[in-house]
């Protein structure tokens, strides 16, 4: 019975070291194809002014045998389109039809509402004149009722007033009322005073450290640390920027403006930056009218490995720790 027992536990073990064995295997396919399969990128643009739209633009990105597929289009109107595998997550489009259809509904019942209301509105029959003199007349009356009973309260409070001023104890405990609200009010500027010549003090001692740590933060900056930190971080980006250059880029412009000068000027532009940009942008001057016409194609990829190496470049720099303890404060 013992060794059956034995035998169910080891097989039971046994399934749940191959279930781990290929959930960490599919997991470490999954980084190491995030770290080494492309992200293709394609973007096709054209355009000519004073056209309808004067601009076409499409940008599409694959990923893994264009099992991630993303596709970004404007031909007058923004379409955005995501699938996964053969299914199609998103798709823009769609949605702006049905929003179309939507809309149109809102506006009938809106008219509809506008319409009943309207009807309404006329079946309420008016109030004759006779009826609104008497409404008036009697709000007449009711307010001057008001009045007069407002003025004999106010002449009975007077009268009790000069009859409690005649009586001489009750102007004795208005004289102390009187000096005991000035006491008291001397008291209260006195506390006053005081707190604010506290909270001066406070902050001007929350001043004088703010002043510390920004003088201490500036002699950071200019230390060496950071000095050699920025010029890590400087050559890692370059090298980035070199590894995410696109395979092919070719623009192909066609300029002019309304003076033959300015499109002068701007070819004596182009002539300064052809070294740096003459192998992927072509510029064709027009002098005999306002032109501005041209096309765009880039195609390139980017690897997730290139972003990993950098970032551990710039993390195994020592002088990258002595910066964030120098920042921290720590051992100061």
């Amino acid at each position: 019975m013992l060794h059956i027992l034995l035998t169910i536990i080891l097989s039971i073990l046994k399934i749940i070291g191959i279930i781990l064995a290929a959930v960490i295997g599919i997991l470490l396919l999954v980084l190491l194809c995030a770290l080494f399969v492309p992200v293709r990128y394609r973007v096709a643009a054209d355009g000519k002014l004073g056209e309808k739209p004067p601009a076409r633009v499409e940008i599409k990105v694959t990923w893994l045998l264009h099992m991630v597929n993303v596709l970004f289009s404007y031909h007058g109107s923004v379409c955005l389109r995501i699938r996964l595998f053969c299914f199609t997550l998103l798709d823009s489009s769609k949605k702006k039809k049905g929003k179309k259809k939507k809309k149109g509904g809102k506006k009938k019942q809106h008219k509809a509402g506008k319409e009943r209301d309207g009807k309404e509105e006329t079946e309420i029959p008016p109030i004759p004149e006779k009826e609104r003199i008497n409404e008036e007349e009697t709000a007449r009356l009711e307010m001057g009722r008001e009045k007069t009973a407002e003025e004999g309260e106010s002449r009975d409070r007077t009268e009790g007033g000069l009859s409690e001023g005649e009586d001489g104890q009750g102007i004795i405990e208005k004289v102390k009322a009187f000096f005991h609200a000035v006491f008291s009010f001397f008291r209260k500027l006195l506390e006053a005073l005081k707190n604010i010549e506290y909270t001066t003090r406070e902050i001007c001692g929350k001043i004088k450290n703010v002043m510390e740590n920004i003088r201490y933060y500036i002699d950071i900056l200019q230390g060496e640390a950071f000095r050699n930190v920025f010029r890590n971080a400087k050559k890692q980006l370059l090298w980035i920027c070199r590894k995410l250059k696109p395979q092919i880029c070719r623009i192909n412009l066609r300029a002019g403006m309304e003076d033959p000068a300015t499109t002068g000027q701007i070819m004596a532009v182009y002539g300064m930056l052809y070294p740096m940009v003459g192998g992927s942008i072509f510029l064709q001057p027009e002098f005999e009218g306002k032109v501005m016409e041209g096309d765009v194609y880039i195609k390139g990829r980017i690897t997730g490995i290139i972003f990993l190496v950098a970032s551990l470049k710039i993390a195994l720099d020592k002088n990258i720790w002595r910066l964030l303890k120098l920042l921290k404060k720590e051992g100061v």
